[in-house]
């Protein structure tokens, strides 16, 4: 008997209401453009997904002892970009994007970076991350964090990458499916 009374409201039904509310709420242009362009993305681009557990001890030693030697506050999303940078120089297949007729190889490792907003998510870009220290690709995301958060990026700053990364592990995530952002040929869910 003790063990069912903590089930005791799901027991009964809940009282009837009329009509179920709801509220219509618009959308920005940018909340629908995104959204227009990751279901295309959805639809019109091959999807298949790869998970791999890395072990990052190395990875938290290596950032500990940098952000002590040199009072910068390194994140391991600025190594991850670094490291993401370093392997489309060796993969141009993960670092080209689909043109119609044709498959563009970049030679310049463009990668944007998702970003948390009230209207959604959008994805700045640091460019030629191949060619920048991580003290750069961190103080570059938070600036670029910082103008998106406040609306503003201007276009050339949300444009043109040649790779994404969308990072949820900062909040408890461990695995998640991300939507490739035509007309990039990959997309990092970390």
């Amino acid at each position: 008997p003790g063990a069912v009374a903590p089930w005791t409201p799901w027991l009964s039904a809940a009282p009837a209401t009329a009509g179920g509310g709801y509220e219509d709420v618009a959308v920005s242009t940018m909340r629908r453009i995104i959204g227009e362009r990751l279901q295309s993305s959805v639809v019109t681009a091959p999807h298949f997904y790869v998970t791999v557990e890395v072990d990052m001890k190395a990875a938290a030693a290596a950032r500990e002892s940098l952000n002590r030697l040199t009072g910068l506050a390194v994140t391991f999303n600025d190594m991850i970009v670094k490291a993401v940078a370093l392997s489309l120089l060796r993969h141009p297949t993960a670092n080209a994007s689909w043109q119609g007729e044709s498959v563009r190889y970049n030679s310049s490792a463009d990668i944007a970076v998702a970003v948390s907003i009230p209207d959604g998510l959008i994805t700045p870009v640091v460019r030629a991350c191949h060619l920048k220290g991580l003290a750069q690709i961190s103080a570059e995301i938070k600036a670029l964090a910082e103008r998106a958060k406040g609306k503003k990026l201007s276009p050339d700053e949300y444009r043109g990458s040649t790779f994404t990364i969308s990072n949820l592990g900062m909040l408890g995530v461990e695995d998640f499916t991300a939507i490739i952002n035509p007309p990039e040929a990959c997309i990092l869910a970390v």
